[in-house]
């Protein structure tokens, strides 16, 4: 869709027809969109569904049903992130998608704060549906922003399946179209509120270093940081981050690092001189990160 046009329907059309018009736009015009990701940015397909283990609802795009209800997401880390939650008084889910683990900690802990933070547009459509289904919704703000390590706007790749967007080409799904979003830090997001037990989710498809380093301030003020953190060794290549550079950052803070082994339920401690490689049987783990 040319940009000058793109430019018109946003200001005139409210924000879900405008997703909806951009929507038929691509899947009229844009030919080589896979049968499997049709539905990907239709809001009019979303399906609410209970995710499995969970006592929370939420609405997916029909190819995500499986990962919901046919499987339990991420279990250990579900599990992990919730036995944090008795301390933590902010939570903050960097590229949050619909928003699962941000409803995780909603229904198990109504007194942590939850921010939000999604940068493609209409998932963070979904993700406002989603927590608006909340009963504690006061207590969460959504943002509808990328995180990195520089305030300003920045290219930012709409894939064809929404849980791969961002700054970098993904080596595992094709591009859709190219936008432009607003970044922050979350040293920016933060610089305002004081110290407090924080947890930090970071998700960001290849661009987790990026964000770690625009929290310089963050770790040096708040004395309580834990996170959950996306170690994914080929989007990290996307971003010519080579995947050891980013468990030597997290060193070089002061935390220990642990890879989270989802089928056998244990975190494996990993350190600088340690191959990461034999601990990433699938294509991505996550890390928890605690000093």
């Amino acid at each position: 869709m040319q940009q000058r046009l793109k430019n018109l329907l946003k200001k005139t059309l409210s924000p879900q027809v405008y997703e909806k018009v951009r929507y038929l736009y691509h899947k009229t015009f844009i030919s080589g969109i896979p049968e499997i990701f049709a539905h990907e940015y239709d809001l009019d397909s979303l399906y609410l569904l209970k995710p499995h283990g969970h006592d929370f609802h939420m609405y997916v795009t029909p190819r995500y049903r499986f990962h919901y209800e046919q499987q339990s997401y991420e279990p250990f880390t579900a599990r992990l992130l919730n036995s944090l939650l008795p301390r933590a008084q902010l939570f903050m889910d960097i590229g949050a998608s619909y928003g699962f683990y941000s409803m995780l900690v909603a229904s198990r802990n109504s007194a942590v704060e939850i921010m939000a933070l999604e940068p493609t547009p209409t998932t963070f459509a979904v993700l406002q549906r989603n927590l608006g289904l909340l009963d504690n919704s006061n207590n969460i703000s959504m943002h509808q922003l990328a995180v990195s390590d520089c305030i300003g706007r920045r290219k930012f790749k709409v894939t064809f399946a929404s849980d791969s967007c961002g700054f970098f080409d993904h080596p595992n799904v094709g591009t859709l179209e190219i936008i432009e979003v607003d970044t922050v830090t979350i040293d920016a997001v933060l610089k305002d509120r004081a110290p407090c037990p924080l947890v930090i989710k970071i998700d960001t498809e290849g661009n987790e270093l990026a964000v770690l380093r625009g929290m310089a301030e963050t770790l040096a003020r708040f004395p309580d940081v834990k996170l959950i953190v996306e170690f994914n060794p080929a989007t990290l290549r996307a971003a010519n981050v080579e995947p050891d550079a980013l468990l030597e950052y997290l060193d070089r803070l002061g935390f220990q690092v642990f890879f989270i082994d989802e089928e056998q339920a244990k975190l494996n401690q990993a350190t600088v001189d340690d191959a990461w490689s034999p601990k990433t049987p699938n294509d991505y783990v996550n890390l928890y990160c605690v000093r």
